[in-house]
């Protein structure tokens, strides 16, 4: 699988139908210039919750969200090593076991202080014969402080077109060649995503969580958020945090892995051929949202269909224990999860990540809203 790792570069699926489609390009300008099922051990206290959203907040129709209760998990992935002729045989991991012991114990990090020879290479093989990717780990303890609601399905066609009055999708209609309002919206950048959701909030009465002011253009078309080589998108909450924000807006990458898992601690929270559109039975398309099974919290598509925008910058992990991680301050890429229907298996798992830069369209990817619950008056 590792040997995919020499295809990280952008290529246009509807232009050249590339079959790993693994983006890197940077969130600045000058990119742009130089163009095995998880066990279901649902935690207790988690019913599955659908709302509506407040009273005053008139939902796009068909628009459900899930309230995702408050709770803690493991994030990421451990390295289990592959079965090689003459070499180490895989490792038996549970990531959920206490302290974190065996996912955390003999990981191989760049920055290791033993710098020996034969440490080293020990290292280098581990690396080779890892089945996660180095971007998955290490596997560490996070915490999601406060429930918070995640849209039941992707953002449909439908939706994104009452709410924004166009419709960017190049799936527009379905395999008979009637409208697929209901297959998710995609060819949507970050900024795009960004925009619906501030839409959304302005529906409810709710403050935009993201400051859009200074970007030029119009979301779903050409909206532009670079100047001067960097990102003006901006989030209006205190800090940056956008946790902290009333209005609608998208998962962090912590909540968006959290949700997926729905208690599960294994890759998937299913049989991959029953709840997600993959590149094995996609049939080179997008799907109408909520065809495949839901996770234990009623969350569809959560792998498959079309991969998800989140908020966060791409970075490394630790193995430090987190609560309500926001990713880094800055990068150049940001972070998409969850699998699309022009991808192998190798991609489909709820801890795998994949970096882009904010300012790309593909018929691969769109989004779903998140809305954090204040037990507090805010």
């Amino acid at each position: 699988m590792k040997h995919l790792l020499s295809l990280l570069a952008l290529c246009s699926v509807l232009a050249t139908g590339c079959a790993h489609q693994s983006t890197v390009t940077p969130d600045r300008a000058d990119a742009a210039k130089d163009g095995a099922a998880g066990t279901d051990s649902r935690p207790a206290g988690s019913p599955v919750e659908e709302a509506s959203g407040p009273a005053e907040a008139p939902l796009p129709s068909g628009m459900k969200m899930v309230k995702i209760p408050a709770g803690s998990f493991v994030m990421g992935a451990p390295c289990r090593l592959v079965t090689v002729e003459g070499e180490e045989k895989p490792v038996e991991v549970d990531p959920g076991s206490a302290v974190l012991e065996k996912a955390i114990t003999g990981r191989c990090t760049e920055d290791d202080t033993d710098k020996s020879a034969n440490k080293a290479a020990d290292c280098q093989k581990k690396k080779k014969n890892c089945d996660t990717w180095s971007n998955e780990r290490p596997a560490h303890p996070v915490t999601i402080s406060r429930p918070f609601l995640l849209a039941a399905t992707e953002t449909t066609q439908e939706e994104w077109s009452e709410v924004m009055g166009n419709n960017p999708a190049h799936f527009k209609t379905d395999a008979s060649g009637q409208p697929a309002e209901s297959n998710p919206v995609e060819q949507v950048s970050l900024w795009d995503a960004m925009a619906y959701t501030n839409a959304l909030s302005e529906r409810a009465g709710l403050p935009a969580c993201y400051d859009l002011s200074a970007c030029k253009g119009s979301p779903g078309v050409d909206l532009d958020c670079i100047k001067s080589f960097s990102s003006v998108a901006a989030v209006t909450a205190p800090d940056g945090n956008p946790t902290a924000c009333t209005g609608y807006r998208l998962p962090t990458e912590a909540e968006w892995e959290y949700a997926a898992r729905a208690g599960t601690t294994g890759p998937l929270y299913g049989e991959l051929g029953r709840i997600a559109w993959t590149v094995d039975n996609a049939g080179d398309r997008t799907h109408p949202v909520g065809t495949k099974e839901p996770n234990a919290w009623g969350l569809h598509d959560m792998i498959g269909n079309v991969w998800e925008w989140t908020g966060d910058w791409d970075g490394r992990y630790s193995s430090d224990a987190k609560t309500d991680p926001t990713g880094p301050s800055r990068g150049a890429n940001r972070v998409s999860r969850g699998c699309s229907w022009h991808y192998t298996t190798d991609y489909c798992r709820a801890s795998f990540r994949m970096s882009a830069g904010a300012m790309v369209r593909f018929g691969t990817i769109g989004f779903r809203p998140a809305r954090t619950l204040f037990t507090q008056p805010q």
